[in-house]
């Protein structure tokens, strides 16, 4: 959605989430009139680029795997043309591909991990095939991608195969992994199109593979990229040992849905759980898995495209790779709980991945753990279905010969690659060492769930009980669910969501289950309320209902600025409920200095509401009066920003005052009460430090 609206010269601003965060065309529509907005546009590097820089993590991995030939790890496909093309027209497509895009003149430094852009004037030679004059195509296929090198530069080659018994021209590409994606293969095609057709020019470049390598570095590098950390560490720990392998060759077998089930599939079964396709497959995936090596909780490796733009773009830097060619992949570790109920599979499935940080693209700039990966690896690539006219350059799914040398021995249990062809039929091709026996059985279990899967969803969406807004969810889990763990609920700052907490979930992550409560006047924009008090009582009802309206013994709530606040008024209403016998407040830099408790503030200065518009900049939720705590066993504890945001620093009131009060003016009442001061943060980022991350665990975790 977002790479047209970027094409669009009156949209060349959009981000990612700016269409999570205004779901609604008029939402949206009044947050891209801002005039303020314009001047955000990628500025990409453009022209013919040259120089040497590092690698991404995904080259650095593959660098580092011991393979046997590094030269002959390749990702290949064959493309339809219109019938009238000419040798000589591919040759020529060919030279301007690659003059446009520059990775596909890249070479690399094996030993220093770098990667050069190189200059070229030469036009880019196409083997000529004629099928009805070579023994075997798929043995000619292979033994031209067998040739490349990835030190000297030939990283890809095209041929030009006629002589086909359908009478179909076509062009085979192949290309080394290091330098393409299957996201690429689909703007190559694209390009490929648009050349044969006549155009000579690919239109501006989006942001280039080295801009992305310095932004993930510097993502790498990020003051809060610890907690991440803390994260891939807890789901590694889960993973006990290599699962075993019983043959040292690998055996490629097919699993595959009909189009019925498939289309159900793509079209329809996400509704029923509000999913996207990967919680579906690997609420398969995870459920056949445990059952084939009777485990309950199992770990695989994820590949995703990696093309998080809005992970590490900024407000003053868009980053675009919708026509960017490379090999951007993340790989990362999850772990999948095995659930009896598909139903239930499907829901924890779901948390489980909406937990993971920015789709993984983080583990091979902050863990780069790669030793400690799951030997069993899965990727969807999604759906390459084509018009039918003949005209049109198309990828089909057909014989590439030997993308990957078999000596090239990766450790593997099982590699699960999975997409929709043509054909309109979901397959996965399944390479494995477990053995014919388990490998058969695992397949048949696969299949199995993949049809429950479906089964369930249509089931859902057949019986799906009339829609009820007052029992709508606002929490989301902000990290892995601990089982028997403590729950801490997390509740969003003004004007904002759960995402402020994003980088503690992670920090938590196997120690306490962070339960985020989303912001009811963002998920509720028809049934908004500005009373601090009515929206302390939709929280607390959430609460209730998560636990079934029985509270354990002991609370934890938490929130940041407005956030606090608004636990502050919950604790007043769960202190008091039968069963509950602490309640704990983390309040992050809350700050109450009302008229009321200090009503020396309203005497002709106006500093207090400057640095109140400044905080609570956008008041959604009135401030109002804070009910006063009635119960000892409640205990509020203050983690106290004491360095001032350069936004404030012209208000004296910030010093003259706040800095003074070690309480933030907070009527705590009867409660228990203690300050933490933070001497290294701000009010502003104070959640982006591993000063505050680390004080506020050290006191969940000695409570």
């Amino acid at each position: 959605l977002v790479s047209p609206l970027r094409r669009d010269e009156k949209f060349p601003f959009i981000q990612g989430r700016d269409i999570t965060r205004f779901p609604t065309i008029s939402q949206l529509s009044r947050h891209l009139s801002q005039s303020d907005l314009i001047d955000v546009v990628c500025n990409a590097e453009q022209g013919n680029l040259s120089g040497t820089f590092t690698l991404l993590p995904i080259q650095q991995w593959f660098l580092r795997q011991e393979y046997e030939v590094h030269n002959h790890f390749n990702q290949a496909f064959v493309m339809h043309v219109p019938l009238n093309t000419s040798y000589r027209a591919v040759e020529q497509a060919l030279s301007i591909l690659a003059e446009h895009h520059d990775m596909l003149r890249c070479g690399f430094d094996m030993v220093e991990e770098t990667q050069s852009y190189h200059q070229t004037g030469r036009r880019f030679d196409v083997v000529a095939i004629d099928v009805q004059q070579v023994g075997s195509l798929e043995n000619e296929l292979s033994r031209l991608q067998a040739e490349f090198d990835i030190e000297q530069g030939l990283l890809w080659r095209a041929a030009f195969i006629t002589g086909s018994p359908d009478g179909k021209t076509r062009l085979w590409f192949a290309f080394h992994h290091i330098i393409v994606d299957a996201v690429s293969w689909r703007i190559i095609a694209d390009d490929m199109k648009a050349l044969l057709s006549g155009s000579r020019d690919l239109g501006k470049k989006t942001t280039s593979y080295r801009e992305w390598v310095s932004a993930v570095s510097g993502y790498g590098s990020s003051l809060y990229a610890f907690a991440e950390g803390h994260y891939w560490d807890y789901v590694l720990s889960l993973y006990n040992k290599p699962y075993p392998i019983h043959q040292d060759s690998t055996t490629t077998t097919f699993v595959e849905i009909d189009k019925e089930l498939t289309s159900h599939l793509l079209h329809k079964a996400n509704a029923a759980f509000k999913t996207q396709i990967n919680d579906l497959l690997l609420s398969a995936l995870g459920s056949a898995l445990a059952e084939t090596l009777g485990q309950k909780t199992v770990c695989i490796t994820m590949e995703s495209i990696g093309r998080e733009v809005d992970t590490v773009s900024s407000e003053n830097q868009v980053l675009d790779l919708s026509r960017t060619v490379g090999w951007f992949t993340a790989v990362y570790p999850v772990a999948i709980t095995h659930y009896e109920d598909m139903a239930d599979m499907i829901v924890h499935t779901k948390e489980m991945l909406e937990q993971v940080p920015a789709k993984g693209l983080g583990f091979g700039a902050i863990s780069k753990r790669w030793e400690d990966m799951p030997n069993v690896v899965f990727n969807y690539l999604g759906q390459f279905q084509n018009t039918s006219d003949e005209s049109e350059c198309s990828i089909i799914d057909e014989n590439t010969g030997v993308e990957i040398s078999p000596l090239n021995f990766d450790g593997l249990a099982l590699n699960i690659n999975g997409a929709v062809f043509d054909d309109q039929q979901l397959r996965f091709s399944v390479v494995s060492r477990l053995g014919e026996a388990t490998t058969n059985y695992f397949n048949s279990c696969f299949k199995q769930r993949l049809t429950q899967v479906i089964s369930c969803a249509r089931s859902k969406l057949q019986n799906r009980p009339q829609r009820n807004p007052g029992h709508t969810s606002l929490l989301c889990r902000l990290n892995p669910r601990v089982l028997g763990g403590r729950n801490l609920f997390a509740i969003h700052p003004a004007g904002f969501g759960v995402e402020a907490y994003t980088h503690l979930g992670h920090r938590l992550a196997g120690q306490v289950n962070c339960i985020g409560i989303d912001n009811h006047n963002l998920r509720q924009p028809y049934e908004m309320t500005s009373s601090l008090q009515k929206v302390a009582g939709l929280y607390t009802e959430q609460i209730l209902h998560f636990h079934n309206n029985c509270l354990p013994s002991t609370l934890m709530l938490l929130g940041w600025s407005m956030g606090g606040r608004i636990a502050l008024e919950m604790a007043t209403q769960l202190e008091t409920h039968p069963g509950v016998e602490k309640v704990h407040v983390f309040v992050l830099d809350t700050i109450d200095f009302s008229l009321n408790h200090h009503p020396e503030l309203s005497k002709g200065n106006d500093e207090p509401k400057q640095f109140s518009a400044f905080v609570y900049h956008e008041q959604d939720i009135a401030a109002g009066e804070l009910s006063q705590l009635q119960s000892t066993n409640t205990h509020i504890h203050l983690f106290k920003a004491m360095q001032i945001h350069q936004a404030l620093t012209n208000i004296g009131f910030t010093k003259s005052t706040l800095l003074q009060h070690m309480d933030n003016g907070l009527p705590f009442g009867k409660a228990k009460f203690d300050t933490i001061p933070l001497h290294e943060t701000n009010h502003v980022d104070m959640l982006k430090t591993k000063e505050t991350l680390d004080a506020i665990s050290n006191v969940m975790l000695t409570l």
